[in-house]
């Protein structure tokens, strides 16, 4: 039995048919599965009209489930008829007598099979069918009838045949059918069709169902355009991506603007082509914008012209703005100081952590950080804010460190996003988002109108990213720190085990960047050669006398080289290298515990290996909680 499943709606957002067929295609084979099926192939496919389900040779599996009883010696009386316990047996288990049979392994038991009576093949492909289209994960879900049943879209239409003949159910009060559409503006009226030319079909009607091959025209076909002003494609996989799953039959078109528009900065007019028009950028051989654009058009257009038009009018209007206001603030000398003094208190606060020393930069950085908010560009363009401000401080030509900074310390913006790269960046950055919540109330409930709980995550973020060792008691109010904390065990438990994370709050003193590399440590079992050599030593000094390490003088060359160890874990400040030169002492005190006897004879040799292995095991409690080790 071969199955064809297509379910049609309006446009679906390329997000969320990407996460269709991601959930789709584990889902669905999983459901098969426990559905006792068997099948050849699965095929998914997503558009921004359509999710399809193709499942080759389904079959039903062995539909019994065997029973293993008592030994053989037990199942029978001397008579050879059945004993109590082998009766028992198949009457607990409901077992047909003539169904019974002997199993061998070590020894022989006896055994029996019942068989189970499934619902239809038909009955139980409707089920599954049902079940993966309301379980999809979409970003947002809605209710589009009286169905009750929620959708990412309205749906238009169901398609579904086995073997040629129509499996009849009805989804959000669409009943299937054997009927489908092409693509929306070339072929939209209804269209009978077979299991066997279903491929066929959509080919004949302009879909290309694989994002793959969508995706792969999208490039071939700008690379070429692009070749033909004498430039390359500016290359944005996340557009790309978009693109490819924003129309079944995209095709790339070739538009233009005005040279004088290039006086802009750059990152005015790719926030306007890339992000605002969804259009791809060329630039030249080195990378400098050309007076060139690509537009994805959702077919292959008979006449051009109007679509460039369309996009040229849109982008020169957009262009033409963004100009005057960029003229208008460079004129009116847009660096005014705009900062209050908290923010410069608490990024003064922080860069001691990082022993930053430059505080007029630092200083000069919260004035100006936030001054692009008063321009006209921000205005029109709010996204671009802080990339703006770093642009205009290099035209007025402010130290570059303090443009970067103020280029950066925005970062980062949303999920997956960038870190800032510099030091007083990363600085000025934890010190505007730690400003929100010294500035705007914690949020009690899931509304957070200021984003307080993306700045605290942020914050935290950055953190981790770059190992900083920052005590939270150091920096942060005692109201915010029970919050700060929330977040931070709410963050690692989505990664981390929650042994782990309980025990977060047990350690380092607060130091989130050391308790995440103990975590991280942990979890690689770096640490486990540890803990083993944690509890050994433990139970040695148990069973010892002495109470206090010793200075004595090592013997050995084995002992000389754990102590110079030691005495560098202790001189060292970075709690990172303090934890990876710990990890370097396991062969030394493998070593050690193989070729020494400890508890010597001689009463001065026994104190001196004594002392050592305490302090051992006084640096691994120093730097790794016991909770941990444990």
């Amino acid at each position: 039995m071969n199955l064809v499943v297509e379910i049609g709606c309006e446009e679906i957002p390329p997000s969320d048919v990407k996460i269709s067929k991601k959930f789709l295609s584990t889902f669905v084979p999983k459901e098969i599965q426990l559905n006792a099926l068997c099948f050849q192939k699965i095929d998914i496919y997503t558009t921004t009209r359509r999710i399809i389900i193709l499942i080759q040779n389904i079959t039903r599996q062995n539909s019994y489930n065997t029973f293993t009883g008592p030994v053989i010696t037990a199942s029978f009386n001397a008579s050879f008829s059945l004993s109590s316990i082998g009766f028992s047996f198949f009457s607990n288990k409901q077992l047909p007598l003539e169904q019974s049979f002997i199993s061998r392994a070590h020894q022989s038991f006896l055994s029996g099979y019942l068989f189970f009576y499934l619902n239809p093949i038909e009955n139980t492909l409707i089920s599954i069918i049902l079940k993966s289209l309301s379980k999809i994960p979409f970003n947002s879900s809605m209710f589009w009838n009286e169905s009750k049943i929620k959708f990412v879209r309205p749906i238009i239409w169901i398609a579904c045949l086995l073997n040629n003949k129509i499996l009849p159910f009805k989804f959000a009060n669409i009943l299937s059918s054997n009927f489908s559409r092409g693509h929306r503006l070339l072929s939209s009226n209804p269209r009978q069709i077979k299991e066997s030319n279903y491929l066929s079909f959509l080919n004949e009607n302009h879909i290309l169902i694989k994002s793959e091959e969508r995706k792969s025209r999208i490039l071939s076909r700008s690379k070429k355009l692009s070749r033909s002003v004498n430039g390359k494609l500016s290359r944005n996989k996340k557009l790309e991506n978009i693109l490819s799953n924003l129309s079944e039959s995209p095709w790339p078109i070739l538009g233009s603007f005005h040279k004088k528009y290039l006086k802009i900065p750059h990152e005015i007019l790719s926030y306007e082509i890339e992000l605002k028009q969804k259009c791809l950028k060329i630039v030249s051989k080195s990378n400098h914008l050309l007076p060139f654009f690509l537009i994805i058009s959702s077919l292959k257009p008979q006449n051009t012209k109007k679509i460039i038009i369309g996009y040229e009018n849109i982008l020169q209007a957009r262009f033409q703005d963004g100009l005057f206001y960029f003229q208008e603030d460079i004129l009116n000398n847009f660096l005014i100081t705009s900062s209050d003094s908290s923010l410069q208190a608490i990024a003064l606060k922080i860069s001691k952590e990082f022993s930053y020393h430059k505080l007029n930069l630092l200083t000069h950085a919260c004035i100006l950080c936030k001054a692009d908010l008063k321009t006209f560009i921000i205005d029109e363009f709010p996204e671009l804010q802080g990339i703006i401000g770093g642009i205009y401080s290099k035209y007025l030509k402010i130290h570059y460190a303090i443009s970067n900074a103020i280029y950066e310390h925005y970062l980062p913006k949303f999920i997956n996003d960038e870190f800032p790269k510099t030091k007083l960046g990363i600085i000025l950055s934890l010190a505007d988002k730690l400003q929100v919540l010294y500035k705007f109330p914690i949020p009690k409930t899931n509304i957070d109108p200021f984003g307080v709980r993306k700045s605290t995550i942020n914050f935290i973020k950055i953190l981790l990213y770059y190992y900083v060792p920052i005590n939270l008691k150091d920096i942060l109010e005692e109201d915010i720190l029970y919050f700060f904390l929330l977040r931070i065990k709410h963050l690692l438990a989505e990664k981390y085990p929650i042994l782990l994370t309980e025990n977060f709050f047990h350690t380092q003193n607060n130091n989130i960047s050391n308790a995440f590399l103990v975590i991280q440590l942990t979890l690689r079992s770096n640490l486990s050669s540890l803990t083993a050599i944690y509890k050994r030593i433990k139970n040695i000094l148990q069973q010892s006398i002495l109470t206090s390490p010793t200075t004595l003088n090592y013997t050995t060359l084995i002992e000389k080289k754990i102590f110079i160890i030691l005495h560098k874990i202790s001189n060292e400040k970075q709690y990172d290298k303090k934890i990876l030169l710990l990890i370097t002492l396991k062969p030394y005190i493998d070593l050690f515990f193989n070729t020494t006897i400890i508890l010597a004879q001689n009463t001065f040799i026994q104190r001196t290996r004594l002392s050592l292995l305490m302090n051992v095991y006084n640096e691994i409690n120093n730097i790794i909680h016991p909770h941990i080790l444990k």
